[in-house]
């Protein structure tokens, strides 16, 4: 099964629509896996949310 892939700068949607860009991903680094993508508003820096790799369809 093909692995997702996301991009530092890609846009985020939510389920009302547009909700901003990736910033950063979080990785666990004993598993060696990403676990949180952190999104933030478009027009609103320093607020960015921790969004949990389960709640994420890409």
């Amino acid at each position: 099964m093909d692995e997702p892939v996301f991009s530092i700068g890609g846009r985020a949607t939510c389920r009302d629509g547009e909700c901003g860009a990736v910033i950063f991903v979080v990785i666990d680094p004993v598993a060696r896996k990403l676990t949180h993508l952190v999104v933030e508003p478009a027009h609103r820096q320093g607020l960015g949310r921790l969004v949990p790799l389960g709640l994420v369809e890409s």
